[in-house]
């Protein structure tokens, strides 16, 4: 049986103000130079669990196989490192006085006396995230793990995917090298490993993507475009400028992180600060979530 699930995707509404640090404007060296750990590296678990406390938020646990430290340096570097993101799945608690002339799935279950529905394995969403799947390699570029409910620079523009060699913006757009040494972000491809991702078992899927015309950023992206139509700039090349960047920022005195980066244990118990936004904010018809197909269905 395939199971829809769109309508159980949650908007919790956790504040991305709250703790996530503004980038607005700023340059990929910028991001390499607020960032305490840069490395490249393989996505090879996901797992999920709730924050402890007075309000338990759903959060993500991404163990990462590292194949190169760019920039800094982990805690226990022996083992995978492992990054907590808020969002992922848990159980939702919906005020009934929240709905606003929603009808509520079949199944999801509903307490009358007390006024609630309860959803299982509700996806709770966080703005400005990015989700991550087994077997996905990035370039990222890490500060504050545990500390915040993204620990990448600028969050989801601190990943930078890696897809047959070349490398793309999370959002799938591509990169070149503008003549004056910094990166340009050019036009967006459209890239399964942005459409679609696996969040407890059930499929996400993303209507995004485009052509490879136009800027990203306002500038004459089009006229530095060096590499040819539905590529981008290929992964050593990317490393290679990295390594550049940060012999610089040494070079010149740039702030060299002293401290570890704390590599973070599964189900470990672990408290955040409450969400300041309110808990639920309705229940979405898209992105498109789905179940796969049992067997013998």
């Amino acid at each position: 049986m395939n199971r829809t699930l769109a309508s159980l995707w949650a908007v919790v509404g956790f504040c991305s103000a709250c703790h996530l640090e503004p980038t607005g404007g700023r340059s990929v060296v910028d991001f390499i130079g607020d960032a305490e750990l840069v490395v490249l590296a393989e996505v090879i678990d996901v797992s999920y669990a709730d924050s402890e406390g007075e309000v338990q938020i759903p959060h993500t646990y991404v163990t990462y196989a590292i194949d190169e430290v760019l920039k800094g340096h982990y805690e226990e570097p022996h083992r995978n490192l492992v990054l907590r993101l808020a969002g992922g799945v848990g159980r939702l608690e919906i005020d009934l006085t929240d709905l606003h002339n929603e009808t509520l799935p079949a199944e999801v279950e509903v307490d009358e006396e007390r006024g609630v529905a309860f959803v299982e394995d509700a996806i709770f969403g966080v703005s400005e995230t990015t989700l991550f799947d087994p077997g996905e390699r990035s370039v990222l570029m890490i500060r504050r793990n545990g500390e915040v409910q993204c620990p990448l620079v600028g969050c989801a523009d601190g990943r930078f995917r890696v897809v047959n060699g070349f490398v793309f913006t999370e959002d799938g757009r591509e990169l070149s090298i503008h003549p004056n040494g910094e990166i340009v972000v050019g036009g967006a491809h459209s890239l399964y490993e942005v459409e679609h991702n696996l969040v407890g078992g059930y499929e996400v899927r993303y209507a995004g993507g485009g052509d490879a015309s136009g800027s990203g950023d306002g500038s004459e992206g089009e006229g530095y475009r060096v590499y040819p139509a539905g590529e981008s700039l290929r992964l050593d090349d990317f490393l290679a400028w990295i390594r550049l960047q940060v012999e610089a920022e040494s070079n010149i005195g740039g702030e060299v992180p002293s401290l570890a980066v704390p590599n973070l244990v599964p189900g470990e118990p672990f408290q955040v600060p409450a969400p300041t936004a309110k808990p639920f904010g309705g229940l979405q018809e898209a992105p498109v979530v789905s179940a796969p197909e049992e067997e013998g269905a």
